[in-house]
């Protein structure tokens, strides 16, 4: 009778050590594949975008729109982004209207882009030609993963308005034009 309990004790310590070990490989495993859980369930696409450098003069404004981005209730460091925009029908050659407006960088189709750079830890992605005076191309691209949305059926709500600057660029000064910031909800809505 001993050597009957001895033994599935015995088996039971082996059962025990080994489901162990194997639960802490699993979990070592995990923690490799941890920046794709945003993915899970969702279609995903890739696409190769180029990446610019950013000119210095450009640092106060993209500053400004970060810290401003900050207060909003949906920011998160970990997907708000911005989309980079000139307008190509500006009235006269020599000045340029830009836009910059907030996203999530995880639903932006990346294929219809020219490329993206990045500031203080934030993604901007050039949504149209960019102004070669501020935004100089590298020889270097960049494979991301985004989230295939269908936003024909998506509802937006009062509060889902992101975001949005507007400057204009004539002799190498920007001029602020206009911003519309983000709805945030006021107490008691």
């Amino acid at each position: 009778m001993k050597t009957v309990l001895n033994f599935f004790l015995i088996s039971f310590v082996i059962l025990f050590v080994k489901c162990n070990s194997f639960n802490k490989k699993g979990d070592k495993e995990n923690k490799n594949t941890n920046y794709d859980s945003i993915y899970r369930g969702e279609q995903i696409k890739s696409s190769k975008v180029r990446i610019y450098e950013i000119d210095s003069s450009f640092h106060y404004f993209l500053d400004t729109i970060i810290e401003s981005e900050k207060k909003c209730p949906y920011y998160s460091k970990n997907y708000s982004g911005f989309k980079y925009s000139i307008a190509l029908f500006s009235e006269s050659p020599d000045i340029e209207e830009m836009s910059i407006s907030s996203i999530n960088i995880y639903t932006y189709d990346y294929s219809k882009s020219y490329g993206i750079f990045e500031y203080k830890e934030h993604r901007f992605i050039c949504d149209s030609i960019c102004n070669k005076e501020i935004l100089k191309p590298t020889k270097n691209y960049v494979t991301v993963r985004y989230i295939i949305q269908d936003n024909s059926k998506t509802k937006y709500d009062k509060d889902d308005r992101y975001s949005s600057w507007y400057y204009v660029y004539k002799n190498k000064k920007f001029i602020t034009t206009g911003h519309n910031p983000c709805y945030i909800p006021k107490v008691g809505e």
